[in-house]
């Protein structure tokens, strides 16, 4: 790796935050602090670091490519908050269904392992 590689920040005030170990790299340093994934990943499309992206965004970017030996770290959940009252209409189930079939279609993207 480029000794003077740099990741693009996120909104962290510490040097080597919990996201830059669990790449699995050596700490390097953080410049900026962007909190806007495709700010991220339009400077890292311009050669100015190293983004931290979701891999069904950084996957799916001809001028991105990942670090081979980096891996994929599960970061968040998907939720689907909805008002009581309306939890058990028909319209927000079969959202719900289709929302599950989208997303259980895609999940290998979601979660990195290929486009």
């Amino acid at each position: 790796m480029n000794r003077n590689a740099k990741w693009l920040g996120w909104d962290d005030v510490v040097e080597y935050p919990k996201w830059v170990h669990s790449a699995g790299l050596e700490p390097m340093p953080v410049m900026g602090s962007f909190d806007d994934v495709f700010v991220q990943m339009a400077f890292a499309k311009r050669g100015l670091g190293m983004a931290y992206l979701p891999c069904m965004m950084g996957d799916l970017e001809p001028d991105l490519r990942r670090v081979p030996s980096a891996r994929a770290v599960p970061h968040t959940s998907l939720w689907v908050l909805t008002h009581p009252d309306l939890r058990d209409s028909v319209r927000l189930r079969r959202f719900r269904e289709y929302l599950y079939d989208v997303v259980s279609d895609k999940l290998d993207l979601i979660e990195g392992r290929g486009a």
